[in-house]
């Protein structure tokens, strides 16, 4: 298969994906102060498809919003090369928010398709929702060297009150070896930006509005 065909075949699978999980939800009760849990899908359908199909590596999570129709929900990637923030903006971002209903929940993550070849692509997804897949900036094109994804989420629920920020993950680059580091501690992220190659780091907010 042709790399121009193979890229469609990718995002059509993706896209194709998405819709089908975004319709998967259940409700339950929930905390008045917590705008929004999150879980880490280790076996998702998702991933694990796209793993057998070699498109890339995902970094794939369930997003929960109790109170859906009040909260807007930003995920976005800041990247980082040689110790040093490359834009004062986002590289990619999703904004989403006010559902017509009260609760939402289904798959949100980052992607990185191709990692390694010609043509690398991210892309960043929310329930029901997803952004254009983009080209990889020069600076974090894959050559050599190692890459990993460091989990910012754990195997426990995450619980994020409303302008609370969390790091839902880091897709690194190295020369070198690579060493594990606590993304909830802002020292060892610090750590991690200034002794890799290059780093994704993938956050998200999500604020209460009435």
């Amino acid at each position: 298969m042709s790399k121009p065909s193979y890229r469609l075949g990718s995002l059509f699978f993706i896209a194709f994906m998405l819709a089908i999980l975004g319709g998967c939800q259940e409700n339950s009760d929930t905390d008045e102060d917590i705008v929004a849990y999150i879980s880490l899908n280790e076996d998702s359908v998702f991933k694990q498809t796209f793993d057998q199909l070699a498109l890339g590596n995902i970094f794939d999570f369930h997003l929960k919003l109790p109170q859906a129709d009040q909260s807007w929900v930003d995920i976005w990637v800041e990247g980082y090369k040689n110790g040093q923030k490359v834009s004062d903006h986002p590289i990619t971002q999703l904004s989403f928010g006010n559902s017509p209903k009260e609760v939402n929940e289904g798959p949100m993550g980052f992607g990185i398709i191709n990692p390694g070849d010609e043509g690398q692509l991210y892309f960043l997804y929310g329930p029901g929702v997803s952004a254009n897949p983009h080209e990889i900036e020069e600076e974090f094109i894959i050559e050599s060297g190692m890459t990993g994804w460091e989990d910012g989420v754990g195997t426990e629920t995450v619980r994020l009150t409303s302008g609370e920020t969390k790091i839902l993950g880091a897709f690194r680059h190295t020369e070198n070896s690579m060493e594990t580091y606590d993304l909830s501690d802002p020292e060892a992220v610090e750590r991690m930006i200034q002794e890799d190659t290059f780093v994704l780091l993938v956050k998200i907010k999500v604020e209460k509005r009435d």
